[in-house]
């Protein structure tokens, strides 16, 4: 019998047993050495009596148990063996397969930093704290004004001296202590050198991708929008400004979260007369970005960046502020009014101005009200009346004013629209251009007639397009508000506040308001129209075509 399990065959064991029993039965049943009538007796009669049958079998049930049992102990042995060794195998595989992708990374991370910057400031490092004797600039360490420093009560650690004094020496031991101490807190040291003699490879360009490398390499992160931009310029050489530089750039610095450590040694004349212009203004540009590419995604971060000096005065090249990006200007705009006012509570407490101009000389007034953000604009107008936003304090008040207006007008508010305009509100400070909301607009469509006239009495602008290129007339023939419409042509004849007539088109569809009225069935509209003056009647279709009154009529009836 093979033996599965040492335990089968050991003394007394199941092979033991199942071996006696065998034995026992083959006494029984051998042939007998005795006379031959005993063995004839022997042959008829049973040898076996039922007793013995039984415990007989119990014994070769009990030993057949037993070997069951072993084998699958052996089986399960086996198994386990088995799946060690198919572990083991993954472990191995696991490790070879990280290795190679470990290796592809750092491969893939050190094209894309090299790419990035040619410029090597770690090297730079090493070279400075290799010549420098053991104690040197020690004291500066434990120099109060490096304390306060470390504390962030200073943004900048200043150390002015004559050229050889060591200045370059005193950075390079710094940095050294900033890396040893912000080691375990994970927090990166960034930082650069200038050189006089190598002005024209030290552009501000080549500073930035220098800083994006450092951190990229401190935190050991390739992040996918830097790397979509190395493969996006794979095989066209360098990128084109420092304007691609700034949404990777913040990125890394936002994953960061930390303070980080940009040293100054020397002073700002190692920068060239040619680049300081272009660079300090393409710093306000990375201001902006910085601090709008926050706000889009933390507004923790962003005031983190706000109380270290963060300018929010500073603008784009098209004189947008980040105040402008806020309420409704760019990308900001997208995000949830919940969120927004926050954001813009925050800029207007760290002196933002929401009456500097911008782009197409629109303030954040103009731009919240285009957005039709009320929650944007109760902020804007408390803190118009709270704070002095212009040398003139009446500016502040006017702006206040207009926006309150608006709201009346918007509620439909009667009496308060009345006693805004004889407080001399102005109907159309609001109004820039063809995507600013019009007053006589917001009437027109909440159809009120009573706030369409006092806002025309109050000489609200009665020519301007809304942002479908309808004037207030064609809006309230497109609409079928024909109380307006009298309204209008009524103004237009008695006053002169260079109200469109009614035969100028839009500026889209070249519609006039009598084809659009008899377009849209408005049998009432079409009546007033048609009981205007004659100067009123030269409409033309969207095609050009004049029609005529009778065509009107006609078109009616069918």
């Amino acid at each position: 019998m093979v033996r599965l399990s040492p335990r089968l065959g050991g003394q007394d064991g199941p092979e033991d047993r199942l071996q006696d029993q065998m034995d026992h039965l083959g006494t029984k049943l051998e042939p007998s050495s005795e006379n031959r009538l005993k063995r004839l007796t022997k042959a008829i009669t049973w040898a076996l009596e039922k007793k013995d049958v039984h415990q007989a079998l119990d014994q070769i049930e009990r030993a057949k148990t037993l070997v069951v049992l072993a084998i699958q102990n052996d089986h399960f042995k086996l198994a386990l063996s088995m799946k060690e060794d198919i572990d083991h195998t993954k472990d191995e595989l696991r490790d070879a397969i990280g290795d190679a992708a470990s290796k592809h990374k750092d491969e893939e991370l050190q094209k894309i930093t090299n790419w990035i910057s040619s410029l090597d400031f770690a090297n730079k490092q090493l070279d400075f704290l290799g010549r420098r004797e053991v104690g040197t600039g020690e004291w500066l360490i434990s120099d109060p004004r490096f304390q306060t420093w470390i504390e962030g009560k200073e943004r900048k650690l200043w150390c002015p001296g004559l050229p050889g004094a060591g200045k370059t020496t005193l950075a390079a031991m710094v940095i050294n202590w900033l890396e040893n101490e912000y080691r375990d807190d994970n927090t990166p040291v960034i930082y650069r050198y200038c050189n006089y003699k190598e002005a024209n490879i030290r552009t501000p360009e080549n500073m930035m991708r220098s800083l994006l490398k450092q951190l990229i390499k401190r935190k050991d992160a390739l992040r996918g929008d830097v790397r979509n931009l190395y493969h996006d310029h794979l095989g066209k050489g360098p990128w084109m400004g420092l304007h691609d530089h700034m949404p990777p750039l913040w990125h890394a610095v936002f994953n960061c979260r930390k303070a980080l450590a940009q040293l100054l040694p020397d002073s700002g004349a190692d920068i060239n007369d040619t680049t300081e212009e272009t660079f300090l203004q393409r710093s306000r540009l990375l201001t902006l970005a910085s601090l709008r590419g926050v706000l889009r995604v933390d507004t923790e971060m962003a005031e983190f960046l706000l109380v270290r000096g963060i300018d929010v005065s500073s603008t784009n090249s098209l004189g947008d502020t980040a105040l402008h990006y806020a309420v409704g200007a760019g990308p900001l705009s997208e995000i949830p009014e919940e969120k927004l006012v926050p954001i813009v509570q925050m800029l207007l407490q760290y002196k933002a101005n929401p009456l500097e101009k911008g782009a197409y000389g629109r303030n954040a007034v103009h731009e919240a009200a285009r957005r039709d953000s009320e929650p944007v604009l109760e902020v804007l107008v408390e803190h118009l009346a709270t704070e002095r936003c212009s040398e003139d304090d009446n500016d502040a008040k006017r702006w206040a004013a207009a926006i309150s207006l608006y709201f009346a007008t918007l509620k439909g508010n009667e009496v308060q629209v009345k006693a805004l305009l004889q407080d001399e509100a102005d109907p159309n400070l609001l109004t820039w251009g063809h995507l600013d909301p019009h007053l006589e607009h917001v009437a027109i469509l909440r159809q009120n007639a009573t706030v369409l006239h006092l806002l025309l009495q109050g000489g609200a602008l009665g020519n301007v397009a809304d942002n479908h290129g309808r004037t207030p007339l064609l809006s309230e023939t497109y609409m079928g508000f024909d109380a307006g419409v009298r309204l209008l042509l009524d103004f237009g004849d008695a006053d002169h506040f260079g109200l469109t007539p009614p035969e100028i088109p839009d500026h889209w569809h070249k519609e006039t308001p009598l084809p659009l009225a008899a377009e849209r069935h408005n049998v009432s509209v079409v009546k007033v129209l048609l009981e205007s003056p004659p100067r009123a009647v030269k409409p033309r279709d969207r095609n050009g075509r004049r029609m005529r009154f009778g065509n009107a009529w006609q078109f009616l009836i069918y």
